[in-house]
């Protein structure tokens, strides 16, 4: 947990202005590909634009993204839900070039940063808008926080709280970021070892344990609510009757994230330490065991499951772009974000133009 392995900045600028480039152009050609209609959650977001926020202004969910939806109707007026979605399109696609800028082009080359950064990016701002502005404002701040930048612990709880008045499933990133900022109070003997992983993947995996027997305790309430609330209840959110690959294949995709994420973070500051190791050793086999349980269940919950399903991509997401933060990936590592990715954009391969 040194501070001489920070990575300060670009190494070389003319790469790094490349891998950006390249990211702007291949986001370009999925939104030529896959935008309209035959999107997913096209029409589910069109009414609420309409709507001015619709159920979830009505039940007082995300808030913020609810403001916005009313700026950006005074702005173009209530004909103007495309326009809206380009422009939270372009806002995701600023974002990803800049996280292909700050990776360093001396360990990952401008074609591998744009490969990896639009395979965890594109979906975000092509059918997730909600989780993708949020996963912006939580993701954001990493450039910060594992390029030593003062302040880049702060900016990361504010980026976690704001996206999860955005989308409420961000919320699990504020928890993340109190317990990292927990660890990071504490003494520095904590953080060394394998004790602290040990004790984070325990509580993790309680966590999701009982998060799924919560879930399956009131699951009729909350798959109506899940679903009044717009989540995807496609039977391709549950996985199909590739599941069993899907997930067996998926828990060694968590393993192999997790230890990336935590071979990266060595030499980092020491909240960044501490976040990657919650977001490595806690988050991700919580959300995992969640999904799991949920997927594997006699208990038809596609809303419930739709929901965790995309908090593990996300998670998953952020993970392997820190780990391009800190010069760490590998072909594994554009693996899993493809593997992600491709996931993903079933949906949009079976519905889409």
């Amino acid at each position: 947990m040194t501070q001489s392995g920070d990575l300060r900045g670009p190494t070389f600028y003319p790469a790094n202005l490349l891998a950006s480039l390249l990211v702007l152009a291949l986001m370009a050609l999925a939104y030529w590909k896959f935008s309209g209609p035959d999107v997913p959650d096209w029409i589910g977001y069109s009414r609420i634009f309409d709507q001015e926020g619709s159920w979830l202004a009505r039940q007082g969910r995300d808030p913020l993204f609810i403001q916005l939806v009313r700026w950006a109707r005074l702005a173009f007026g209530p004909n103007g839900y495309a326009v809206f979605r380009f422009g939270l399109f372009g806002v995701v696609s600023i974002f990803a070039a800049r996280i292909a800028y700050a990776m360093p082009s001396k360990f990952v080359s401008p074609v591998f940063a744009a490969a990896l950064v639009v395979a965890a990016m594109a979906l975000k701002g092509l059918v997730q808008i909600r989780e993708g502005l949020a996963f912006v404002f939580v993701a954001w701040p990493m450039i910060g926080v594992f390029r030593g930048k003062t302040g880049g612990r702060l900016a990361a709880g504010a980026g976690a709280l704001i996206g999860a008045l955005i989308h409420i499933g961000a919320g699990a990133f504020v928890v993340a970021w109190l317990v990292a900022y927990a660890l990071y109070l504490s003494p520095s003997r904590v953080l060394r070892g394998r004790g602290v992983v040990w004790a984070l993947s325990t509580l993790g995996v309680s966590a999701g344990a009982v998060a799924a027997v919560l879930i399956f305790r009131f699951s009729t309430a909350i798959e109506f609510d899940l679903q009044d609330f717009g989540v995807d209840t496609s039977v391709q959110a549950v996985g199909g009757v590739q599941k069993y690959i899907f997930w067996g294949c998926s828990g060694v995709a968590v393993l192999v994230a997790g230890h990336q994420l935590l071979s990266a973070a060595q030499g980092s500051r020491k909240f960044g330490y501490a976040y990657a190791m919650v977001l490595g050793a806690a988050i991700l086999p919580g959300l995992y065991v969640v999904c799991a349980v949920l997927v594997f269940s006699d208990f038809y919950l596609p809303a419930a499951t739709s929901l965790s399903v995309r908090l593990l991509l996300s998670s998953m997401s952020l993970s392997l772009l820190i780990v391009g933060l800190r010069g760490k990936a590998t072909a594994s590592t554009l693996g899993i974000a493809t593997a992600v990715f491709l996931y993903g954009l079933r949906p949009l391969i079976l519905q889409g133009p």
